[in-house]
């Protein structure tokens, strides 16, 4: 006989429900962890506060273990110290479990988002996008016309550039006027001619128009005093304008925009 004598590799039991119970708690604890890590990095503390029921049971399953209390943490010791019984792998149970869970995470998010895509919109017709790398030397030019449906004819004209994170120009030409067919239902007289940024922010799942500086400002403004009625005509001098940009500006989806304002409400310029 062989003074050497080999020991068959002990192979892993098959888990049981405690095991299962084990091997699910530990491997949606580490998901848990991950994405919690992960969501702080992006400025999106998702995992930040999670549901209560969540956040109870794994605080008294662990109380539990740690005091070596009764409950499920005491059939979880018992479980594990049992000399007798063969243990499954938990090390590559639990991976395969955690990688799981994250696949089916990852499925169900893709999904959501494919169900609840939303259509970007986009700027009105002919507005006049912002040029974020327009500069002092290389102003743009831009137009204000009538919008259909608006019985006030106008023309706004005027150029811009971008400095340090402020939209600066000036407006070099403004009229207004109205024809013989001119109606308003209650009488108006028009206070102030504006320059505005006008830009579309997603936010609780859809697009919003948003308008900077509202109400509009000295800056951006200057004041006139033109009573609608019919037959009328009216041209302002040049007058400069500075707006901040809004952090959510983005290029493509930011132009400029204006109004005539009045007691109660404005006239958008587009």
């Amino acid at each position: 006989m062989s003074g050497n004598s080999e020991h068959p590799a002990k192979e892993a039991g098959h888990p049981d429900l405690v095991d299962a119970f084990i091997i699910f708690l530990l491997a949606t604890a580490i998901d848990i962890f991950l994405f919690t890590i992960a969501t702080q990095f992006v400025a999106r503390p998702v995992f930040s506060s999670l549901p209560q029921f969540m956040t109870s049971t794994y605080t008294s399953i662990w109380t539990s273990l740690v005091t070596g209390g009764a409950g499920i943490g005491l059939v979880i010791v018992k479980s594990l110290g049992a000399k007798k019984r063969v243990h499954p792998d938990y090390l590559r149970a639990i991976g395969f479990t955690a990688s799981g869970l994250l696949v089916g995470i990852f499925l169900i998010v893709g999904i959501s988002l494919f169900l609840n895509r939303v259509e970007l919109q986009r700027p009105p017709a002919g507005a006049t996008l912002v040029d974020f790398e327009s500069t002092l030397n290389s102003r743009r030019t831009f137009e204000f016309v009538p919008i259909p449906g608006t019985n006030l004819d106008y023309k706004i004209q005027g150029t811009y550039y971008v400095a340090d994170k402020k939209l600066k120009g000036e407006v070099t030409s403004a009229k207004l006027s109205t024809d013989t067919n001119y109606a308003s239902p209650l009488p108006q007289t028009l206070s102030k001619l504006f320059v505005s940024v006008c830009y579309l922010h997603f936010s609780d799942g859809r697009d919003e128009m948003q308008i900077r500086p509202w109400p509009s400002k000295s800056a951006n403004s200057r004041d006139i005093h033109v009573e609608l009625k019919k037959n009328i005509s009216a041209t302002f001098a040049s007058f400069p304008f500075e707006i901040d940009l809004p952090e959510g500006a983005e290029a493509g989806r930011t132009w400029l925009c204006g109004g005539a304002t009045f007691s109660g409400g404005y006239i958008p310029f587009h």
